[in-house]
């Protein structure tokens, strides 16, 4: 058979790196000739900026990289940040990210809007979301974790659900259900967050029930 993979883009980190590297041996190709235009300028620059700073500078310029805007390990946009929150129990949909996310920044906030995107590890223990970069340091500085939730910006992506990441990223309005979080509408949470109607169970779907067939197949 025929199996498809994510592969998920560099990180800006990764990229950075690469790029650095190119440029330090961009150095070896330059001749003293050259090198001779330019030193008086490099003189007055070391007299004025540490050495390595200047250095640093002058490889980044060499990249094309003078500036660096925060891009999303899950979204890809730019000027946010990437969060897990993670907690002891399944989750069962987005509400309690939205709930603690207005425990942060206040009962005013549209956490919705600004966090409208949300996928579930494979084990539904874990949520992956963005957030404005400009709200990291208020976040960062109010938030403390608890035995049973933790929550923390990631520099790398766990492995997501793909139904939750591909069929449930946008959510509408009034579909959220409690602090725990409700379904999603049309996607697998309708049936993790209703139970399995056979055993009344959370965790698995009515035909994969196996409490019904130990007891006859009610």
């Amino acid at each position: 058979g025929i199996t498809f993979t994510r592969i998920e883009q560099p990180r800006t980190e990764d990229v950075l790196s690469a790029s650095s590297a190119d440029a330090a041996k961009a150095l070896d190709s330059v001749t003293d000739a050259a090198k001779a235009h330019f030193r008086e300028a490099a003189e007055k620059i070391l007299k004025t900026f540490d050495a390595v700073d200047a250095l640093s500078a002058a490889l980044a310029c060499i990249s094309g990289t003078t500036n660096i805007v925060p891009r999303s390990l899950f979204s890809k946009k730019e000027n946010y940040t990437t969060y897990m929150l993670t907690v002891t129990d399944e989750l069962k949909g987005p509400g309690l990210v939205f709930t603690m996310l207005r425990k942060c920044f206040g009962e005013d906030f549209d956490a919705k809007a600004n966090c409208s995107q949300v996928a579930f590890t494979k084990d539904y223990r874990s949520a992956v979301f963005d957030i404005p970069s400009e709200l990291d340091e208020k976040l960062q500085g109010y938030w403390k974790d608890s035995p049973r939730i933790q929550m923390k910006p990631i520099q790398e992506l766990p492995q997501l659900d793909e139904t939750s990441r591909n069929g449930g990223r946008s959510f509408s309005r009034g579909s959220y259900g409690s602090s725990r979080g409700g379904s999603y509408g049309g996607n697998r949470n309708s049936d993790r967050s209703n139970g399995c109607f056979k055993c009344g169970k959370d965790g698995h779907k009515s035909f994969e029930c196996t409490e019904a067939k130990k007891s006859g197949g009610r």
